[in-house]
């Protein structure tokens, strides 16, 4: 399983096939499952197995022999024109007889903390937990943290360990069924049992953020049980909520995302309720998730899928597509002051079919980086652009996968000298969800001449 650069962008043009997962806004677009930003597992495995008919151990990875290193690349590109690409060939990360993807990541300074779905037997799979050197080496055991139905979790680091949050299946013993949070060492080792968030069993969507000497956040959207609504939960900084979740939006939402800057947590999401569905909301709230102000942000943008959010250089970077006039799904990046001053809303350029963003971050000293998903004529890649707190976009580049397989979820962490991209390739993709074969990939990226 290999993959190669390609500068640029790849293609113009898609042919969609399946649902977005209820992430479109509305009947403008039809997203393939593995288009979704961040929630590329949508469809889940099939089949009518109970939650207690499969353990953490039966659909969970072999510690042993399921994170590789592949070979280097020898075709692989090792340095583009502009000087920033691969520092190294990529690398295959997971290997295993059941399809691994999904990641999302975090960069400690040293490493990276990778989460992961297997995906298990009938309906339920496994959320993994792995480390990787800053080198790209797997680093210690993998950790199977929890069950779950869908890909619903997000990464952080509290600045002496990992803390994980993950949209649990119901648990054949206790019949908890929603969001939990485990504290994890810094060696990736569980510290006691995840903590059990009441009242959360008809969660959508998550995303969940860290702030030392402030604690966390989790936004979750509900309509899982039919009720809509956005909610923020505050963490305190041993991982423990903070009193009752706080109502940020009472109408549907969708794709949430959420960080923190400049003292308080941006929450960005997407309002289906528009003419042209969907808008993009944001809004800075304190440190018990209440709203402390709502930014006004143009409406009836047509934006579909999530939205993704980072921040450095005193500003919020909100990353989000949208059906431009030619009907083709086409990132965005608005960038907002640590105030909530809208500063401009540039074009992110890269992908020439339908683009779909992935992930948003901050690169240390002065990017931020918009992860894509692109499609064109049955061929998915990933790919990266940069763009500074201005607006001014750097050279965007394309990984693509070999032969027929697809290269989908890109996530980013890490600095500007040494940035991990995680995605996953399929050797053989279908419109019903990931093959077996389906394994995470990672590419450093960074200064190479």
């Amino acid at each position: 399983m290999r993959a190669f650069i390609a500068l640029g962008a790849i293609c113009a043009g898609l042919a969609l096939t399946t649902a977005c997962g209820g992430d479109t806004g509305g009947d403008t677009a039809v997203l393939d499952a593995r288009m979704v930003g961040g929630d590329e597992g949508d469809l889940g495995p099939q089949g009518d197995v109970a939650p207690s008919d499969v353990s953490v151990a039966d659909a969970g990875p072999d510690p042993t022999t399921d994170l590789a290193v592949a070979p280097p690349d020898a075709e692989a590109e090792t340095c583009p024109p502009n000087g920033y690409g691969y520092k190294v060939p990529p690398v295959v990360l997971t290997v295993g007889e059941r399809a691994q993807h999904s990641p999302r990541v975090v960069w400690t300074g040293t490493e990276w903390g990778v989460i992961y779905f297997s995906q298990g037997v009938g309906q339920i799979g496994v959320v993994n937990f792995s480390r990787v050197s800053a080198e790209g080496l797997p680093v210690g055991e993998i950790h199977a943290i929890g069950e779950a139905k869908f890909p619903r979790y997000e990464i952080m680091w509290n600045g002496a360990g990992y803390v994980a949050v993950w949209l649990s299946a119901r648990d054949p013993v206790t019949g908890f069924e929603g969001l939990k949070v485990l504290v994890m060492s810094g060696d990736g080792t569980p510290i006691g049992s995840p903590l059990e968030v009441q009242s959360t069993f008809d969660v959508d969507r998550i995303s969940a953020a860290w702030a030392q000497l402030q604690g966390g956040m989790i936004l979750y959207s509900r309509g899982a049980g039919g009720a809509d609504g956005l909610y923020a939960q505050a963490l305190n900084e041993g991982a423990e909520t903070m009193g009752a979740p706080q109502q940020v939006s009472a109408t549907k939402a969708t794709g949430p995302a959420v960080t923190f800057g400049n003292g308080n947590w941006g929450a960005a999401w997407l309002d289906p309720s528009s003419e042209a569905p969907s808008d993009v909301k944001f809004a800075l709230l304190n440190e018990r998730g209440v709203t402390d102000r709502n930014v006004q942000l143009p409406v009836n943008v047509a934006a579909q899928g999530s939205v993704h959010v980072a921040f450095g250089g005193d500003t919020f970077g909100v990353a989000w597509s949208h059906l431009d006039e030619a009907g083709k799904l086409a990132p965005k990046l608005t960038i907002i002051a640590g105030d909530g001053t809208v500063q401009a809303t540039p074009d992110v350029p890269g992908p020439m079919g339908f683009g779909a963003v992935m992930d948003a971050s901050w690169h240390d000293p002065g990017f931020f980086g918009v992860a894509w998903q692109d499609s064109f004529e049955g061929k998915v890649s990933v790919g990266l652009t940069r763009i500074n707190p201005v607006g001014v976009a750097q050279d965007p580049f394309t990984i693509i996968a070999d032969g027929m397989g697809t290269a989908t979820g890109l996530a980013t962490a890490g600095s500007i000298s040494n940035l991990g991209a995680f995605y996953t390739v399929d050797p053989a993709p279908s419109p019903a969800g990931f093959s077996p074969g389906a394994q995470i990939n990672l590419a450093r990226i960074g200064p190479c001449r």
